[in-house]
């Protein structure tokens, strides 16, 4: 899933910070600065704490940020969620650390080495039916890798009202499909949909039913955006531990994120397929749009449906923007 929860727009201030604070800052870590040694990412993953040192990477170098992180203009507890890790993700959500010369001159100052380049790559086990599985970000907290399931952590749910797609909740039962947008295919068929459709502008003439390919989507329809927040239904389940023991991922509060969702209304499709009405739907015997996704999954249908399936992509008509 992709998604966010809420913020006040405190993220600006991650990097704002008078001349004179920057220039200590500086001026402090330089001594801290050494060249020419190396580290491998499981010795980096070692340094967390003040005491072993607080280290993380940053496109190849390696910096010891043991002396800035109580200066850290952002909190200490936000940049605590890279310590022996890669701060790029977090970087990529927080612009402003590239929109400015500062972060970047404050960090050259904590340099003390190189990541090691003759350390041997991942291996990817393709026979792992989740070896395909997008990269996630770093800082969300995970409750499952395989499959994924993971929530924002509390340190970020107040940065942005909508929530950066990198840190959207997931909440996942199997491995993410493959999308082939070229193969892509969005079917509709069931009671009440017109029987042959005429070819053009990516619609195939299917018998029972219509069939859409991603171009025939964007040609034939006008898209819409729809700003939503999305829960999942067991959010803050874990709350309840203390009171007695609850079946199912123990969440916090992370499991919720909002974004602004761009794409073809469902009702749209269904009109162009036949269901031009909710009195025609209802003349036909339909009571229930029923989706199938594309790794399979189901809600096991009935006499009185209809049916919207797609193939090599998403199983929804939309997408977030």
């Amino acid at each position: 899933m992709w998604g966010h929860a809420f913020s006040v727009g405190r993220a600006s201030a991650a990097v704002v910070m008078p001349g004179a604070m920057a220039a200590a800052l500086m001026a402090g870590a330089s001594t801290t600065a050494a060249d020419g040694k190396t580290f491998t990412r499981k010795q980096v993953e070692q340094h967390t704490t003040p005491e072993t040192g607080i280290y993380v990477t940053y496109k190849e170098s390696v910096y010891d940020i043991t002396e800035f992180v109580a200066n850290h203009p952002g909190g200490t507890d936000k940049i605590m969620m890279a310590a022996g890790k890669a701060i790029d993700p977090y970087w990529r959500i927080y612009q402003q650390h590239t929109n400015s010369a500062t972060p970047s001159e404050l960090l050259a100052a904590m340099k003390i080495g190189e990541l090691d380049k003759s350390e041997a790559p991942t291996v990817v086990d393709e026979s792992d039916p989740y070896s395909s599985d997008p990269e996630r970000h770093p800082g969300l907290l995970f409750h499952n890798t395989k499959p994924a399931n993971a929530e924002l952590p509390p340190a970020l749910a107040m940065q942005d009202w909508v929530t950066p797609a990198d840190l959207w909740f997931i909440r996942h039962h199997h491995p993410v499909p493959e999308v082939k947008g070229a193969e892509y295919a969005l079917k509709a068929n069931g009671l009440g949909i017109d029987t042959v459709k005429e070819e053009g502008f990516g619609a195939d003439s299917l018998k029972g039913g219509l069939k859409l390919s991603l171009d025939g989507l964007k040609e034939r329809f006008e898209p819409t955006e729809v700003t939503t927040t999305i829960q999942c239904g067991g959010n803050r389940r874990g709350g309840f531990n203390h009171i007695a023991k609850t079946s199912g991922i123990a969440w916090q509060f992370g499991a919720i994120s909002t974004a602004v969702w761009k794409g073809v209304l469902l009702r749209e499709v269904l009109e162009e397929a036949g269901l031009t009405s909710p009195k025609v739907a209802e003349k036909m015997g339909v009571k229930h749009i029923i989706f199938k996704a594309i790794d399979g999954l189901q809600v096991p249908t009935t006499s009185s449906s209809s049916s919207s399936s797609s193939s090599s992509s998403s199983s929804s008509a939309a997408n977030r923007s």
